[in-house]
């Protein structure tokens, strides 16, 4: 089981610039990291990993601990979703189904719009998953990808707010 680091411990350790995100060594250790050295890995994911005493810990949840004392296993989403991005502005509390709102575009997505797909018969079809409900939730059938495209964001918007994102 790992361990949970407190703020003190981890301020013993290293440094975070709120405004880039990026951690620094405080002290050196293990013969190869200095002082001053950029503390942490890119994962294949895109999100910086960093060790601690054998451990390795998410950079975001690291700087939640770091900026509030609040050691969390998870629930922290990046706005601009650059999973390196770990600058404090970038970072919010949710829950995961907020974390889902504010993804991507999928990357097998062929329509090149969220919430929207396309039927043999070539109209698009908008839908979108509401929190709290297991079905998605039928928008409509429409001429045009915008029109669909259009559907599924005024929706995601009233229902998602900060978290919805388009594309």
């Amino acid at each position: 089981m790992k361990p949970i680091l407190s703020q003190e411990y981890l301020k013993s350790l290293l440094h975070y610039v709120p405004e880039t995100g990026v951690f620094t060594w405080k002290v050196a250790h293990s013969g190869r990291v200095q002082s001053r050295d950029c503390a942490g890995n890119l994962t294949k994911l895109g999100y910086v990993r960093i060790s601690i005493d054998g451990y390795r810990y998410m950079a975001h949840l690291l700087a939640w601990l770091y900026m509030t004392g609040e050691a969390l296993a998870r629930g922290i989403d990046h706005r601009d979703t650059v999973r390196s991005n770990n600058a404090w502005n970038n970072l919010r509390r949710a829950t995961q189904s907020q974390q889902n709102m504010n993804a991507n575009l999928r990357s097998d997505n062929q329509c090149g719009a969220k919430g929207v797909c396309r039927r043999k018969n070539g109209r698009y079809v908008a839908q979108i998953r509401l929190p709290g409900e297991v079905r998605q939730r039928w928008l409509g059938t429409f001429d045009t990808v915008e029109e669909a495209s259009a559907a599924y964001w005024s929706m995601a918007i009233v229902h998602f707010g900060d978290f919805a994102r388009l594309a």
